[in-house]
């Protein structure tokens, strides 16, 4: 299924309409985001991200590091020409799932969620790709959320990022692909943090929430990427 993800028509100079699609370019040098995290309770909870690999290295998309600092929480990752999404259990133990092979150049709408601190599952473009069953919930404590990286100084990813969404609940299959049909109309119920490519604030180093919540975050680095045409995930 090839799904092209549209922006809103803007004027250019002879007032002929365009296509205009905004994203945030991270380096993969020095470039990351910076989040209270939204999610309080490891036991339901949704993650989706619209996001272009530019290289291959094993970093993080989206990150939740929890204390320790070493424990990744939450994570949608790339490792080895494959996009991953992982959590930690409050126990400590990993569990990973693999949702697509990875290349460079090419856009991925990613989910996750979590229902009943037990069921694990894993999306790619609207459709469920996996599950996995937690004998734990998620471990979520002192916790950052971080884009573009798993820390500040670790695991800085190369990627162009375009939106996210952060649910405190774990959403069904078919809203999961009414998101992937229709990005910019989300369901609103459980929506903790709405980053969304109108809301990226170049002149303030800031991605403000569009939820309603207050969960805005500051943007060390990135840069704002305006691209003229369509965005398409397949």
């Amino acid at each position: 299924m090839v799904h092209s993800v549209l922006p809103e028509s803007v004027p250019n100079a002879e007032w002929r309409p365009r296509r205009l699609f905004r994203s945030l370019q991270f380096d993969g040098i020095d470039d990351y985001g910076t989040f209270s995290n939204p999610l309080v309770d490891g036991s339901d909870w949704s993650i989706i991200a619209l996001f272009r690999i530019k290289s291959f290295t094993e970093r993080d998309i989206v990150d939740v590091v929890s204390n320790p600092a070493t424990i990744n929480g939450v994570t949608i990752y790339q490792s080895t020409k494959e996009i991953k999404v992982g959590v930690y259990q409050a126990d400590l133990v990993p569990v990973r799932l693999t949702v697509s092979a990875a290349e460079v150049g090419k856009w991925y709408m990613v989910g996750m969620s979590v229902k009943d601190a037990q069921f694990f599952k894993g999306y790619l473009n609207g459709e469920y790709v996996s599950q996995k069953t937690l004998t734990n919930s998620t471990h979520f404590s002192n916790d950052v959320f971080n884009i573009g990286a798993g820390k500040p100084t670790d695991r800085l990813a190369n990627v162009d990022i375009t939106f996210i969404l952060v649910y405190s609940r774990a959403l069904s299959d078919s809203e999961i692909k009414h998101i992937y049909q229709n990005p910019y109309n989300p369901p609103l119920d459980g929506l903790v943090l709405w980053l969304s490519p109108a809301s990226i604030d170049s002149v303030a180093g800031k991605w403000w929430d569009l939820s309603g919540n207050g969960n805005h975050g500051t943007i060390y680095g990135a840069t704002v990427v305006e691209e003229e045409g369509e965005v398409t995930v397949q």
